[in-house]
């Protein structure tokens, strides 16, 4: 009896398994529709000049083709890697964490927890306002002395004037927490100094 194929596999596996069903797995990709497709069409020239013919029944003979599938293989290695969405979970597992996030919770963390009010910009959008409370969690870190986790919480508000609230620190609105991960760290932040001025937050 023929075995079927696991179609509810995990679609990031399915990805590089089966090229033909990449555009129903829409959800497993982190960058633009238009980037995607140009991806998807790489993957099949690949499969046509790459692969089948070379791989499959053919021997070489010239250096060149040698290379062009060396050439090949390692980019779309690196546009299939860059284009699929991991959950921090995945990232652990492969060993790999986000630099600039990286890089981004250390330079808050060089801020003093006394200085609380920072204004954050996303791509595309208006500065918003965020608060950071005095309460930190404790931070993991990898072995090679990577944060893994953010030990900070911000709360996104209208106005700076809640910052010194001392109630508002234990009963903010949670639906107003901004989630800081390896993928949603802001384009630009900026923190509010004593004096009123901004000071820009480089990493």
């Amino acid at each position: 009896m023929k075995k079927e194929k696991n179609i509810n596999q995990n679609p990031c596996h399915a990805l590089l398994l089966e090229s033909k069903k990449l555009h129903k797995y829409d959800n497993c990709w982190r960058i633009e529709s238009e980037t995607k497709k140009r991806i998807i069409d790489h993957l099949f020239c690949y499969s046509k000049e790459c692969r089948n013919g070379y791989f499959h029944k053919e021997n070489l003979t010239y250096w060149g083709d040698v290379e062009k599938i060396r050439d090949n293989t390692i980019l779309l290695c690196l546009l299939l890697l860059g284009g699929i969405k991991y959950d921090e979970n995945e990232l652990k597992e492969f060993d790999v964490f986000n630099d600039e996030y990286n890089r981004f919770i250390k330079s808050m963390l060089n801020v003093p927890n006394g200085i609380n009010k920072f204004l954050f910009q996303y791509s595309g959008k208006d500065p918003i306002k965020v608060i950071r409370l005095y309460k930190r969690d404790t931070i993991s870190y990898t072995k090679n002395g990577e944060i893994i986790s953010n030990p900070m919480t911000f709360v996104r508000v209208e106005n700076f004037d809640e910052a010194d609230d001392e109630v508002f620190q234990t009963s903010y609105d949670r639906s107003k927490r901004i989630s800081v991960t390896a993928y949603s760290v802001p384009e630009n932040a900026w923190v509010c100094l004593r004096n009123g001025s901004l000071k820009k937050v480089e990493w």
